[in-house]
C-alpha cells in the first residue's frame, strides 16, 4: 500500500502532519510528489493524497483536511480489504 501526498510544500503544519502520518506506519509507503504534471497524470492535483492499495477499489482519494488525526483516520478505514483471508493480519483486526 502506498500513500502519496502531492504538494509543492516541504514544511508548515500540512506537511508536518503528512510526515508525522507516514512515521506512524512501518509497513506502508509514503511518498511526496511535488510535481503538478505527475499529480494530473495520477488524476489528482496539488494539495491532494492518495492511497493506492492492491485489493478492493485499488485508490482512495482523501477529501480531508492534511491533520494527522484525519490523516490515520483515513488511513486505518482504508488499510484492510473487504474480504480477506483468516491468516495473522485477520487475527489482528478480529480479536
Amino acid at each position: 500500500m502506498a500513500i502519496i501526498y502531492f504538494a509543492s510544500e516541504t514544511s508548515g503544519d500540512k506537511w508536518d502532519a503528512f510526515k508525522a502520518t507516514a512515521m506512524n506506519y512501518d509497513k506502508f509507503g509514503f511518498a511526496h510528489v511535488t510535481d503538478a504534471a505527475l499529480a494530473t497524470a495520477n488524476n489528482s492535483s496539488i494539495g491532494k493524497l492518495a492511497l493506492f492499495k492492491p485489493f478492493d477499489e485499488k485508490r482512495n482519494d482523501y477529501e480531508g483536511e492534511i491533520k494527522f488525526e484525519a490523516i490515520t483516520e483515513f488511513v486505518d478505514a482504508a488499510k484492510l480489504a473487504t474480504v480477506m483471508e483468516f491468516d495473522e493480519t485477520a487475527i489482528e483486526v478480529v480479536f
